[in-house]
């Protein structure tokens, strides 16, 4: 599931978000600048390969460089929601990088919105193993929304964005509904009913509040969980500044991109998203480890409720591969 709504506030603006997921761990990765890196994908398709221009900071809940959402050091936040109706466009021979991979591209290419289009436009999605959609913001305030609808590449943007918000709905019919003000929803199924219901209640709350700040945002977020809302979390782009908080871990936290070491000799970092903490957690990182980051691999992909969901069974290779692929890379950037 998911919601993200973007929030004016006095000097800028909030991009919040409730992560929906009956997995409630996580993690929260550093992303050092200067490393050359190519994607996750197996023959016969072409890997994307690209350098680090901006380091960042992920959420992952199945790995490192596999992220469901972060912001750079420019600023930029990529998320995404679940979207049933996603048909990815059919493999063309080009540069490919799967779905959750390509939020890790754009964090580490793109300055703002308007490059990360330009970019997404240049690359296919390759060997994809869950539909979703992206939510694209950055520091000077722009927004976008890009889907996958039977098998063509839908941006929205600008005028095109009327409810700042996305749920689980495609979003060009979301939002043509709110703005002919249809309360009655009515749908064939629970989950599209429950993602439209989510879309208008947020929509009202964007309508309803001049402006926002991390107190009434993370309120307003609660008001918008699910039963299996797990994290909430708040960026804040012109600041530099990440708000979290998990079911496991209801303080909430903060870190601040400007007090991170992203330099191209910089120690890889991770911070745990259910540490009982509260408050900064810049001092609080530990260094990375193949052995955190293999073990939420294996509680992910061998979660009976995940493996179930994504109807596949991924063999224990892989499982080691996915653990090892960060050291691999920079095993491989030695050579360069």
């Amino acid at each position: 599931m998911c919601t993200v709504l973007f929030m004016k506030t006095e000097a800028g603006f909030l991009l919040g978000k409730n992560n929906d997921n009956f997995f409630s761990e996580g993690i929260l990765f550093t992303n050092r600048r200067g490393i050359i890196k190519s994607a996750l994908i197996m023959p016969p398709c072409n890997p994307l390969q690209w350098k680090v221009k901006y380091g960042s900071l992920s959420f992952s809940q199945c790995g490192k460089e596999l992220p469901v959402g972060g912001m750079n050091e420019a600023g930029l936040v990529v998320e995404q929601t679940t979207l049933p109706d996603t048909k990815y466009p059919e493999y063309r021979g080009g540069a490919g990088v799967g779905e959750l991979q390509s939020i890790q591209y754009l964090l580490d290419t793109c300055v703002d919105v308007q490059e990360a289009i330009r970019y997404i436009e240049n690359t296919e999605i390759c060997q994809p193993t869950w539909p979703i959609h992206y939510v694209i913001a950055d520091a000077s305030g722009n927004m976008a929304v890009i889907e996958y609808i039977q098998r063509e590449r839908k941006i929205f943007t600008g005028k095109n964005i009327a409810a700042k918000v996305v749920t689980n709905s495609r979003y060009d019919k979301a939002n043509a509904l709110y703005l002919q003000n249809n309360s009655d929803i009515r749908c064939e199924n629970e989950y599209e009913y429950n993602s439209l219901q989510r879309f208008y209640k947020a929509a009202d709350i964007l309508n309803s509040t001049e402006y926002f700040d991390i107190s009434s945002a993370f309120m307003y977020l609660e008001q918008l969980e699910r039963i299996d809302t797990v994290w909430n979390i708040i960026y804040d782009p012109q600041n530099l500044n990440i708000y979290f908080r998990t079911k496991d871990s209801v303080e909430i936290k903060n870190v601040n991109l400007r007090e991170i070491d992203f330099g191209e000799k910089s120690q890889p970092l991770l911070f745990p998203l259910s540490y009982p903490i509260e408050g900064n957690i810049n001092c609080k990182f530990m260094k990375y480890s193949r052995e955190k980051n293999s073990e939420l691999i294996n509680k992910f992909f061998k979660n009976e409720l995940v493996a179930s969901v994504m109807g596949i069974t991924i063999p224990d290779e892989l499982l080691e591969y996915l653990a090892s692929y960060p050291e691999l890379m920079e095993e491989a950037n030695q050579y360069h």
